[in-house]
């Protein structure tokens, strides 16, 4: 997965292609998102479409198609700075309401 960068204060979003078996999956079916950074859960429910967000196809580099990409803009949320190596990244939808773990070693950065 990509190092992605956090920078508080301000609005950018960090875009994430979720692949499995070397192919990007789709979202289409996923209905909540939670982002863990530091032990603290950033979750799709409590914060809303313009913070965590999965509905928007974006160019994937690799291959120049456009894929379902996961964003998200948590810059004004009270993160500390530093560089996180660890982060989960679990995925919901009607199949999965418990939640499926995509990821426990996404890096953000925080500055």
């Amino acid at each position: 997965m990509s190092r992605e960068v956090v920078f508080l204060t301000h609005d950018n979003a960090s875009h994430l292609f979720l692949t499995e078996k070397g192919q990007i999956v789709g979202l289409s079916s996923v209905t909540r998102v939670v982002i863990t950074i530091n032990g603290v859960a950033y979750d799709s429910d409590d914060l809303g479409a313009t913070r965590i967000w999965w509905n928007e196809q974006e160019t994937y580099e690799g291959d120049g198609e456009l894929h379902d990409a996961l964003k998200f803009r948590l810059g004004d949320q009270a993160i500390t700075p530093g560089e996180y190596i660890n982060c989960r990244v679990t995925l919901y939808d009607v199949s999965n309401p418990n939640g499926v773990v995509w990821t426990d070693s996404q890096e953000v950065v925080v500055k």
